[in-house]
């Protein structure tokens, strides 16, 4: 894994907004389809946690492949929405569920 360079961090100006919207936009769609799949596929479900589908991974690889680091941040975000719950209940479990998350979208 390479650490990131100058060009990776969020710019400055006007390019922020895009950056911005791109890590938003990331967190959203995980979200969604965090909360869709949920719905969907609740047939498929192993246990409470574990299901034969998983629509969100989708979601990793695109936002990764098309927004770069900005999609990581809102992924990343994502990950802290969708768990809520268990952040109220048990804070540091939860971050560390959501960096985990955040890592295997992380490419090498």
């Amino acid at each position: 894994m390479s650490w990131p360079t100058e060009q990776d961090h969020p710019p400055a100006g006007p390019a922020l907004r895009a950056w911005a919207l791109a890590a938003a936009g990331s967190a959203l769609a995980y979200v969604v389809f965090y909360f869709l799949n949920g719905w969907l596929f609740s047939t498929f479900k192993v246990s409470e946690n574990i299901a034969w589908i998983f629509l969100p991974a989708a979601i990793r690889m695109v936002a990764v492949l098309l927004a770069g680091w900005a999609g990581v941040a809102g992924l990343f975000i994502g990950s802290l929405a969708v768990m809520l719950p268990t952040l109220q209940a048990d804070a540091a479990h939860a971050l560390t569920l959501a960096t985990l998350c955040k890592r295997m979208a992380i490419p090498s």
